[in-house]
């Protein structure tokens, strides 16, 4: 709390507010002001605050300023301001306290001489006063402190306060962000239709979660929950994270070489309210792979894998299973689940390979093949591939030139779809242990060195494994992999 002396002529800085916030406002001390004899005043003296006087001389006037608020009353009276003086005053921003330092002309009899003399001290303080964020729900049915049913339908959520008011003047709410977490913890089936900034947020909730507000509320940022409860439609995976179906073909002859899908198990089941299964529930559900995830910036038409069974039955266990087989491209897919009576729910999975590394630039290598609005991080790789690159990068550069690494993988692997049609080619790129290789065309070269090239991944073979030459017209170069890619 900001507590200072009000000595003549001096203006104090009070705190900053980036919101408005209602404070109290305290002024208390007195000023004793004494006229030496036989002088007089020649001019109306002006000013405010506590005050004795000799002939009713006032101090000095008191000045309060904000960018909302007041000054503070400037009577001169011959009946005091009470002391100490408080007032609840709204205000924003940077404020400041200043006492004039002059009385006013005093004449007559006090050339040279002191004409007044003053004594004792002011001082201030202002104190934002309590406020507590409080969210309001319009349209859904309340079953406890801050809880609510799933409505499955659009309401209103609102920022609020308690009090709403303080002493007649309305408490400052300023929202700063709405968030729905669903309870599941995956990608939500709930949409909301609200900016940050909006004292009202529209919702539709669709599943058991939170919502939480962020608010300034009389300048002091809050967080506040409303709590959805509700049926649910639970859906569990065997494993949270699995790998992709890694397949793909040798191109020219269609010859198989590699193919190893991979699939879990999914638990399905209907809780009510209290956490209890619910028999002979018939469930429907569905896929979502979640676009622009996984080094994929280029959206639409991922693909997410697929269910043995899209409607499933829980029976009089309460639980249904199903089988999950998992897409060529690494990312996160949602598996929603709805019954007839639009009980919802879902679950994550997350797609790929979580042990790769990010090649960084270095002085024997350069990196290239990024393409915006495609594909922009695809230096990624295991630890033992990044060694093997950084050793065969030194070895090269010392007696030609600095190398050139085009592609390996995406972050989380899975097909490096080149051709933006989530397919091949560049499958074999999808678990960061194959690398193109290439050098740059430089001023003096006769022609592209692919020769140089060629006898650069003789040594690769020897040290690391196999090669795959691929002749482009433009630029030839060499993919650097394992002995054995398909493992």
């Amino acid at each position: 709390m900001p507590h200072d002396s009000l000595e003549p002529g001096i203006t104090l800085q009070l705190p900053t507010y980036q919101d408005s916030v209602i404070v109290e406002f305290r002024l208390e001390g007195t000023i004793n002001v004494i006229a030496a004899h036989p002088a007089k005043s020649s001019t109306v003296i002006d000013g405010s605050g506590f005050w004795s006087d000799s002939f009713g001389a006032c101090y000095v006037k008191v000045e309060f300023r904000y960018t909302l608020g007041m000054s503070l009353p400037t009577p001169c009276k011959r009946i005091p301001l009470i002391d100490p003086h408080v007032d609840t005053i709204l205000v924003h921003g940077q404020g400041t306290v200043r006492r004039y330092p002059k009385i006013a002309t005093w004449s007559y009899e006090c050339s040279y001489l002191t004409c007044y003399k003053y004594a004792g001290a002011q001082n201030y303080s202002i104190t934002p006063l309590s406020a507590t964020i409080n969210t309001l729900t319009t349209g859904a049915t309340v079953v406890g402190p801050k809880t609510i049913l799933i409505p499955n339908k659009a309401i209103v959520f609102q920022a609020s306060s308690l009090p709403l008011k303080i002493r007649g003047i309305t408490v400052p709410v300023s929202p700063r962000s709405w968030k729905w977490v669903p309870a599941h913890g995956g990608q939500p089936q709930s949409t909301l239709s609200c900016s940050p900034a909006k004292i009202q947020c529209t919702a539709t909730i669709y599943e058991r979660g939170l919502m939480l507000l962020t608010a300034v509320v009389n300048g002091v940022e809050q967080v506040d929950t409303i709590k959805v409860v509700g049926s649910e439609v639970k859906i569990v995976p065997d494993q949270p994270q699995m790998k992709f179906w890694k397949r793909w073909i040798k191109v020219k002859t269609g010859e198989v070489m590699c193919n190893k899908p991979t699939s879990q198990r999914i638990t399905v089941s209907v809780v009510g309210t209290d956490d209890q299964l619910l028999t002979n529930q018939v469930v429907t559900l569905s896929l979502a792979a979640q676009e622009g995830t996984a080094g994929h910036v280029h959206i639409s038409g991922k693909p997410p894998g697929t269910l043995d069974a899209t409607s499933v039955n829980t029976g009089n266990s309460g639980v249904a299973y199903t089988t999950y087989r998992a897409p060529k491209v690494s990312g996160p897919v949602t598996i929603k689940g709805i019954t007839s009576s639009y009980v919802r729910g879902s679950v994550d999975i997350e797609i790929g390979v979580f042990n790769l590394e990010e090649l960084k630039p270095g002085p024997n290598y350069e990196l290239y093949g990024a393409r915006a609005g495609e594909h922009v991080e695809n230096h990624y790789m295991t630890a033992d591939h990044k060694d093997q690159l950084v050793k065969f990068a030194a070895w090269f550069a010392s007696w030609w030139r600095p190398a050139r690494f085009n592609d390996t993988s995406l972050p989380r692997g899975g097909f490096y779809d080149i051709k933006l049609n989530w397919d091949q080619p560049h499958a074999t790129h999808s678990e960061g242990i194959a690398t193109d290789f290439g050098v740059k065309y430089a001023p003096g070269d006769s022609l592209y060195p692919s020769g140089v090239i060629r006898a650069a991944g003789l040594t690769w073979q020897a040290w690391f494994g196999n090669i795959g030459w691929e002749d482009k017209t433009a630029q030839p170069h060499l993919h650097l992999g394992p002995k054995n890619a398909c493992q």
